[in-house]
């Protein structure tokens, strides 16, 4: 009799899982951090590459970057027309880390390119924000265009080919590939050799200058990490016009233990759901989002994002997706596989987490995992996540592999209050010998 109850419970829970997943998928929009051309090098005398770089893996559909050349400024026609659309200059990207980041280059033979580089002028690269996606969810908004410009000879990047450019010119003159002095971006035919050719399109331009526009600022403050925590009337994870953000909600700064709590720097939404960090160095940086009573943590999974922050700019629209329209039926829970390698069963300092370990909903309690029972596996720092856990006493089991021995008990109770967040950590250790 408790057997079949059991089972009606199971089928109840699976019902309500399989509603709520058609409605709600986990992923965060994607995030532009950077636009680099030539590698970082200040230099524009040549432009033959940039890359973009997100917050995220992202897909990037046709019609992702459109590069603009401005007819202003000494630019193009020069006759303040409009900007004329020369997207065909650039080739198809291609990423090497899975579409973090992708990598541009120029069409051999196409109108706008010399040589290998964009022709002089000025250009705006503008990215469509539909068509960047992360697990299917698009960009929220269109990104601050970014400003660039090449004009042959200003080895600088100040927008002006002058007497320090010369300087340059004169030391690379003479010169060929593989000589210290040899520089390639003043190589106007790319023929290895620094020469008259080259010499007679430095002295057709020495002189120029290119006024406008002004280097674009940075989309974001330098130092900062900012964002939203809003509720997410229709659950699509993106904030849309009408959903409001919610006030006094916590965003911790992660001390890199992954869990929100203790030693974590923690901030507070403004009355409009909006957050800002500020003074902060670059580099890597981990936020994790609480939700406050009443609402259920959406979007990213498990409230946690970790966001690379750049020398040169801030990160932004770092959004976070709460609901209080799933009331009363889940929760999360979340936690810590380790290497207990003192075998007291608890987490020290210096014990290191474990990836790739499986962390499941035990419904039904039968010591085994079902296809429709809700699992995790942990990450590279041994965290794990499980949203949509349903309400109510259950179990929480960790898989513990052939050749480990388990320091916790790998089967722990659960008795989950809807839209709360319980945390239960496992351990484990190899066997000797």
């Amino acid at each position: 009799m408790m057997k079949r109850a059991r089972h009606r419970g199971a089928a109840l829970c699976r019902h309500l899982l399989e509603a709520v997943e058609q409605r709600v998928h986990f992923s965060a929009t994607p995030t532009l951090i950077s636009v680099i051309p030539n590698g970082g090098s200040p230099q524009r005398s040549a432009v033959s590459a940039f890359t973009l770089t997100f917050d995220q893996t992202v897909t990037l559909a046709t019609g992702a970057v459109r590069l603009d050349l401005l007819n202003t400024g000494g630019s193009g026609r020069n006759d303040d027309s409009g900007p004329a659309d020369v997207s065909s200059a650039l080739a198809a990207p291609t990423t090497t880390d899975g579409g973090k980041t992708w990598a541009f280059t120029n069409v051999a033979g196409n109108s706008f390119v010399q040589n290998g580089s964009l022709a002089d002028g000025i250009y705006r690269l503008n990215i469509e924000p539909s068509k960047v996606t992360a697990n299917g969810v698009a960009m929220s908004a269109a990104p601050t265009p970014f400003a660039f410009h090449r004009l042959f000879g200003d080895i600088n990047g100040d927008a002006a080919v002058n007497a320090l450019d010369y300087v340059k010119f004169r030391q690379s003159f003479g010169k060929s590939a593989g000589d210290a002095a040899y520089e390639a971006a003043l190589d106007f035919n790319n023929d290895g050799t620094v020469n008259p050719l080259d010499y007679a399109q430095f002295r057709g331009r020495f002189g120029k200058t290119f006024t406008d526009p002004p280097p674009s600022p940075p989309a974001f403050p330098p130092g900062t990490i900012s964002g939203s925590v809003f509720n997410d009337l229709n659950n699509n994870n993106g904030p849309d016009p009408g959903e409001p953000g919610i006030i006094t909600s916590r965003i911790y700064l992660d001390n890199g233990d992954g869990i929100a709590g203790l030693g974590d720097r923690v901030f507070y939404t403004d009355k409009d759901g909006k957050f800002s960090i500020s003074g902060l160095s670059p580099g890597t940086y981990t936020l994790i989002h609480v939700a406050n009573n009443g609402y259920f943590q959406i979007s990213p999974p498990g409230g946690s994002v970790t966001i690379q922050l750049p020398a040169d700019g801030g990160v932004g629209n770092i959004d976070f997706a709460d609901s209080n329209q799933l009331l009363g039926h889940f929760g999360v829970v979340t936690g810590l596989v380790f290497n207990d390698l003192n075998g007291n069963g608890s987490w020290q300092a210096g014990e290191p987490g474990l990836g790739g370990r499986i962390v499941f909903i035990d419904l039904d309690n039968d010591g085994r995992q079902d296809a429709d029972e809700p699992a995790a596996v942990s990450d590279a720092l041994g965290q794990y996540t499980i949203n949509q856990v349903p309400s109510g006493p259950s179990h929480i089991v960790e898989v513990v592999p052939v050749g480990w021995a388990a320091t916790t008990d790998p089967t722990q109770t659960l008795n989950l209050l809807p839209n709360l967040t319980l945390f239960r950590n496992f351990g484990t250790r190899p066997l000797s010998g």
